[in-house]
């Protein structure tokens, strides 16, 4: 996540730690509710936002079978809620 130093409430911020925990958790989460049968190799690129707790916009790359996807993910995660996926699609671009 950004530095408090360049962050920019309510703006969108570019993730430096793709690998962080907190950052593997919502990744897993999106694929765990956006697919059954996914399994997350790593999370390519990522940007969070402040919103009354944090949304998170991630490109991923999951494997199914042999084959491997990029897939974007959106989740929003409240402050004092159960997290949402918002949105999970594969990723073409």
């Amino acid at each position: 996540m950004a530095t408090p130093s360049t962050e920019i409430i309510g703006g969108w911020n570019v993730i430096k730690d793709l690998s962080s925990p907190t950052v593997t958790e919502v990744a897993i989460f999106a694929i765990e509710k956006g697919s059954t049968d996914l399994k997350l190799e790593r999370v390519l690129h990522g940007q969070s936002q402040v919103v009354s707790g944090f949304q998170y916009l991630l490109v991923l790359s999951a494997t199914t079978g042999n084959e491997s996807n990029k897939y974007l993910a959106i989740v929003l995660q409240p402050a004092n809620k159960e997290s949402e996926l918002i949105f999970f699609a594969p990723y073409l671009i």
